[in-house]
């Protein structure tokens, strides 16, 4: 009955879906095929907003740490597409479609950091 009112009034914690860097890492290792770069992909746009949301102002004081903090997460997953290309465990237009799906990771990223760059500039931070 307690937990019935507390889950009511809004008291009990809310957990959110959080993406582990270390286990996209690892299933990066481990994609071979169309779906499972797809997943991968999605996933790590999942985590690159999170990871934006929570580490911005972080970002934005320290320029140093930037590439750090800010990874480009879309050139990895390119090289492990080409490379399973290679290998023929994906077909021409699958590479295709993968790529320009990387190609939205990399324009996320990039909107990203002209956000930071522009708060740089509000904030008077700029290097």
């Amino acid at each position: 009955m307690i937990l019935l009112g507390m889950q009511l009034c809004g008291c009990l914690a809310h957990q959110e879906y959080k993406i582990s860097q270390n286990v996209l890492s690892g299933d990066l290792k481990l994609a071979e095929t169309y779906p499972d770069f797809l997943s991968l992909i999605k996933n790590y746009e999942l985590l690159m907003i999170e990871n934006f949301k929570r580490k911005q102002m972080l970002i934005v004081k320290s320029p140093k740490q930037e590439n750090i903090l800010h990874p480009r997460h879309d050139l990895k997953i390119r090289a492990k597409i080409l490379k399973s290309f290679s290998k023929g465990d994906l077909q021409n237009n699958e590479k295709d479609l993968l790529l320009d799906n990387c190609l939205d990771l990399h324009k996320l990223w990039q909107k990203q950091k002209k956000q930071i760059q522009m708060k740089r500039f509000q904030l008077g931070l700029i290097r």
